[in-house]
């Protein structure tokens, strides 16, 4: 699951919908969204020390829980294969152009 804060990003369920959908996985909204940031620093700097398997979280209160929709993450899914495959097009064209070019 993927833990979601910022209050631009909290402000829409239609945004936090989407990102479930397109990552496959849960997201669970932080009951504290302020204190993001500092429970990110914490949990770091208690990993460094040894104190906490950083891979294994405290467990975190959540408000909200989106769960993501099978059918739209494969649509997702469809469109970074085809973004993907687009971006290597330009980057075979942008490389015959240099060769093409001498530089």
């Amino acid at each position: 699951a993927y833990v979601a804060s910022g209050r631009g990003l909290l402000s829409s369920r239609v945004w936090l919908q989407m990102l479930s959908d397109a990552l496959g996985a849960e997201v669970l909204v932080s009951d504290a969204p302020d204190e993001a940031t500092a429970r990110g620093g914490a949990l770091l700097a208690l990993g460094a020390c040894g104190l906490l398997d950083p891979f294994q979280p405290p467990p975190l209160r959540s408000g909200w829980v989106f769960a993501p929709n099978a059918e739209r993450h494969e649509i997702y899914q469809h469109g970074l294969e085809r973004q993907k495959a687009l971006m290597q097009r330009l980057a075979d064209v942008q490389a015959t152009e240099k060769t093409e070019s001498g530089r």
